[in-house]
């Protein structure tokens, strides 16, 4: 969660100046200099801001999209409108397929890679803005006759060099700590992936059968009665893909699917609620209501 809230400060905080320091510079740049910075800045910042947003929806897809979408125009409708608004169109598109492209993937991440996966995406963020402020500068340079000219319109605050050393100080503490965090989140989970028994010996007291089909789980919900122990037939069809791991944060457990057999997972008495489950991807998603 710290690290959500870090990566969403920071696109935010850098989105903003681009923003900025665009909207400042704005008399010493071209339409087509101004199409191509709101472009990159809305799509590099819907696409973060989606990911990070996608990440902690869990599975819900609908509400990260909308706000990463709404946030990608905002800031690209404000990056190009002060240059043409030629240039605010481009932000405007760009925004919008970078809103739903990334909280896409922020959905379907495979969870003991969330954490890596965020610094990466947050890292390529800050370097690609980078990389755009100085082709700002590039841009003001080749417009600009006199030197004198020249060094007053390049002279930035402070606040551009001091935050460039401070990204790169936390991106590679971020990379660190990340990536320690996923390889042991990862070494942890894997062991409890599990491959179900085929065939079921126990006591029947009352089972459920859930069809594992190659893009979906037939029924994707069913009802089963509280208190008393459950076994859930998983049965996999001969071809599957993704949707043969199957993993549940409200059951605890993460399991892999034999095809073409019964695969049995035994539950204790559950509490009368609904209990979701879904593919490593989170495509395919299935639920159990326990009334």
């Amino acid at each position: 969660m710290f690290l959500n809230i870090i990566s969403i400060a920071i696109i935010v905080a850098l989105s903003g100046y681009v923003t900025y320091y665009t909207y400042k510079q704005r008399k010493n740049l071209t339409c087509m200099a101004g199409m191509m910075i709101a472009m990159t800045n809305a799509m590099m910042s819907s696409v973060a801001l989606g990911t990070v947003l996608g990440v902690m929806s869990d599975v819900e897809l609908s509400t990260p999209t909308m706000i990463a979408v709404v946030f990608g125009m905002i800031v690209g409708y404000f990056t190009g409108k002060p240059i043409s608004l030629m240039a605010a169109l481009d932000g405007l598109g760009a925004g919008v397929m970078g809103g739903m492209m990334g909280a896409m993937l922020g959905v379907m991440l495979f969870p003991t890679k969330v954490s890596i996966t965020i610094v990466f995406i947050l890292a390529v963020f800050v370097i690609v803005n980078i990389v755009l402020l100085k082709v700002i500068d590039e841009e003001i340079s080749s417009r600009i006759k006199k030197k004198e000219e020249r060094e007053k319109q390049l002279k930035k605050p402070v606040f551009v060099s001091s935050t460039f050393l401070i990204v790169i100080v936390a991106f590679i503490a971020f990379s660190v700590v990340g990536s320690n965090y996923a390889l042991s989140q990862f070494e942890e989970e894997i062991e409890d992936f599990t491959i179900l028994p085929t065939i079921y010996e126990g006591d029947l007291t009352q089972q459920a059968l859930i069809n594992v089909e190659l893009f979906s789980y037939e029924p994707n919900n069913i009802a089963i009665e509280a208190g008393e122990p459950t076994v859930l037939n998983f049965h996999g069809n001969d071809l599957l893909g993704c949707s043969r791991f199957i993993y549940s944060n409200d059951l605890d457990f993460r399991v892999n699917i034999t095809p073409g057999e019964s695969n049995f997972l035994e539950l204790d008495g559950l509490e009368p609620g609904t209990y979701n489950y879904a593919c490593t991807m989170n495509m395919y998603r299935g639920s159990i209501t326990v009334y």
